[in-house]
């Protein structure tokens, strides 16, 4: 009932046009996915179920509409059948698109939503590499029935705490394409044991999304673009290569990059704490804790060459790093063309050292 009263006061009290809309009288659509499969635009809507939850408690939350067509207007038009109510779109959380979309219609789908449809900008637009997007939207469960508005709170959440993918959203998405010196990215869901996961960022060369991110190079692009809420490393003891240790940096990692010649230098400042220490080393030697920052700074260095030459593979300027040489030299240059040196400063926290696993005594 709460949840009905909100959504009652985010229409009556920011639009306009509904000042005087029964609620009765709006299909509120919360999540939207669009798959072109052959030759057709398939389009789904997840509609919000608005009916008194007090009287019927065994509604499921959401239902759903669908159109197909040739072109993505009129699979728009033919979901519009289906909804005997008025779409309301300002609700929207998440539009999902297959790969097919991403890799060849994103300018189409992006004018068509921009200009036909009155949806708010703030949505995610999420990639399904691996599932068709309708399949997405119509994965729910008892815990999470609203398939957009849990994938919006996966998005946030794994941003903040695995690094892998990035809180963009569509206004941002759309600025980086249409931006001069920059490409895009968007976040990928999947489906694995009938449960949504968050993947890592997919790229894009102007509209045509190119490949997906490892997970290691997506959490190294967060960091170097300064978009890391937190990064975790997984690393080798220091005089023990059989045995690792876990750190976590425990503020943002903050990345500069400056030009000289035909070189763009790096330098990452991280502060990290130690999550798990399995190896045979005192923490509390000074010279151990520098054995230690000194194998994270050379593990990490020797990680991000492999994003940058993926990043030139494919013509996909995500870091802006075009822009950033324009900024400071009042010069263009092709990203590609650049010569990268990174320096990795890691400091520990010692207050960090939060948890220490116990050693087996049969080892």
């Amino acid at each position: 009932m709460k949840k009905i009263i909100i959504i009652f006061l985010i229409i009556f009290l920011t639009s306009g046009c509904y000042d005087y809309a029964e609620l009765n009288n709006l299909a509120i659509v919360s999540g939207i996915s669009i798959d072109k499969i052959g030759e057709d635009f398939n389009v789904v809507y997840e509609i919000l179920n608005t009916v008194n939850r007090e009287e019927n408690q065994n509604e499921p939350k959401v239902y759903f509409a669908k159109g197909s067509g040739k072109t993505i207007a009129e699979a728009f038009l033919n979901v519009s059948y289906e909804v005997p109510k008025e779409a309301y779109f300002a609700h929207v959380d998440t539009i999902i698109i297959n790969e097919e979309i991403a890799k060849n219609y994103i300018q189409e789908i992006d004018d068509f939503l921009i200009r036909d449809i009155d949806v708010r900008n703030q949505f995610y637009l999420v990639l399904a590499p691996l599932d068709t997007a309708e399949e997405i939207i119509k994965t729910t469960n008892a815990t999470d029935p609203i398939a957009s508005t849990s994938i919006k709170n996966l998005i946030e959440q794994t941003a903040k705490k695995k690094n892998i993918t990035s809180e963009l959203n569509f206004q941002k998405f759309m600025a980086h394409v249409l931006g001069d010196y920059q490409d895009s990215y968007l976040t990928t869901v999947y489906i694995q044991d009938n449960v949504l996961k968050i993947g890592p960022i997919a790229i894009f060369d102007d509209y045509k999304m190119q490949t997906i991110l490892s997970l290691e190079n997506a959490a190294n692009f967060n960091v170097l673009n300064n978009t890391s809420h937190q990064s975790t490393y997984k690393i080798t003891c220091p005089d023990e290569e059989s045995k690792d240790m876990v750190l976590a940096t425990s503020v943002p990692a903050q990345s500069e990059v400056k030009f000289k010649d035909n070189k763009a230098l790096y330098d990452i400042n991280m502060e990290v704490k130690v999550i798990e220490n399995h190896c045979d080393i005192d923490l509390k030697k000074i010279a151990d804790l520098e054995k230690i920052q000194n194998t994270l700074k050379n593990t990490i260095e020797s990680q991000l060459p492999d994003l940058i030459e993926e990043l030139k593979k494919y013509n996909s300027d995500i870091l802006e790093i075009a822009h950033s040489y324009y900024r400071q030299t009042k010069k263009k240059i092709d990203f590609r063309e650049l010569e990268y040196e990174f320096n990795v400063n890691v400091l520990i926290n010692r207050n960090g050292l939060i948890f220490e696993v116990k050693k087996d005594a049969n080892n």
